[in-house]
């Protein structure tokens, strides 16, 4: 899922004269873009994080759900797929919105230089990056040599004395910006109820390898849709590209059910003995991340796993799975 980033541009004519500013320099003196970048950048940072949770999350629920193979519930493959659907809507909508902001503040700010220009012989000091990132981390660009009298802070003074600065920013910053309105919701676990086992988790645990071999295999195979995407691909051809996205889908699928399989029989032929590792006979499998809510009833603690996960027949299959590399 691809970062949102709000930049600013900041540029006027330049003069001959005998002194100089840097629109890159202004902005680190001035208060005015200070205090808008922290309150955007806050947002900014709060929904990246979501976003990024809220992905990683899908991906997890998508890939537990494929270890189970055909024994993955119907609704939760729906509701996965929902899920899904509704973060990139959502997604696209905060980026939309995200790039508005970075036009108006840019707008905002190339006005008010102007303004703080006016009536001063100044020539500009390019720089070799003539953009500011307006988000969580600032990264101020080196300028090259400049010569004259440095006016930055004179001119950053300038702008945040100038009121229409400020009322535009008190506008900007007073938008309340979209958020993801997936709420968690907890799922059963498949299989049982006295118990859940995290299955992704397991695999992770032993069979790790295998299972970042399939996923990257799963991603090469998706590149060349992309690129063809990317190079205008008709829509007869867009159309059959969707047709093979849901062959690799499923194939990446067969794939991940394949390597769980043999690990999936070696717990359940311990139902019986899972007690004595605190762990319920009836337990089920637990498919759906915390972040969108996790199971019910809970997955066992990480004690109770990491038990289970050195059974001597789980053990081997997990071995045996990683080794494989189906």
């Amino acid at each position: 899922m691809p970062v949102v980033a709000l930049w600013l541009t900041l540029a006027a004519p330049a003069l001959a004269a005998s002194g100089y500013y840097a629109p890159q320099d202004v902005a680190v003196a001035s208060q005015q873009f200070a205090r808008a970048q922290a309150t955007a950048g806050a947002n900014f940072a709060s929904l990246q994080a979501r976003a990024d949770a809220l992905a990683a999350a899908l991906v997890q629920y998508e890939t537990a759900l494929d270890l189970l193979g055909s024994d993955a519930p119907a609704d939760q493959r729906t509701r996965q797929r929902d899920l899904q659907h509704r973060y990139l809507r959502e997604q696209a909508v905060i980026s939309a919105f995200a790039n508005d902001q970075a036009d108006a503040f840019g707008a905002a700010f190339e006005s008010a230089l102007k303004r703080a220009l006016a009536g001063r012989d100044l020539v500009e000091c390019h720089t070799e990056a003539p953009s500011l990132r307006m988000g969580p981390s600032f990264s101020r660009a080196a300028p090259v040599t400049c010569t004259g009298a440095d006016e930055n802070a004179h001119i950053a003074a300038r702008m945040d004395a100038d009121p229409q600065l400020t009322r535009a920013l008190e506008g900007l910053l007073s938008f309340g910006w979209p958020s993801f309105s997936l709420a968690p919701t907890p799922q059963p676990a498949v299989g049982g109820a006295g118990a859940s086992v995290d299955l992704l988790a397991l695999l992770e645990q032993g069979a790790s390898d295998a299972l970042r071999t399939i996923t990257e295999a799963d991603e090469d195979a998706r590149e060349a849709f992309q690129s063809a995407i990317d190079d205008g691909a008709s829509t007869e051809a867009r159309a059959k590209l969707v047709d093979q996205a849901h062959e690799v889908t499923a194939h990446t699928a067969l794939r991940r059910a394949s390597l769980a399989g043999p690990v999936i029989q070696a717990v359940e032929a311990l139902r019986k003995k899972l007690p004595k590792l605190g762990i319920a006979a009836d337990f089920g499998w637990c498919v759906q991340p915390v972040v969108l809510g996790g199971c019910t009833p809970a997955p066992i603690s990480a004690e109770a796993a990491a038990k289970l996960a050195e059974q001597s027949k789980v053990a081997a299959s997990l071995e045996h799975a990683n080794a494989a590399r189906l």
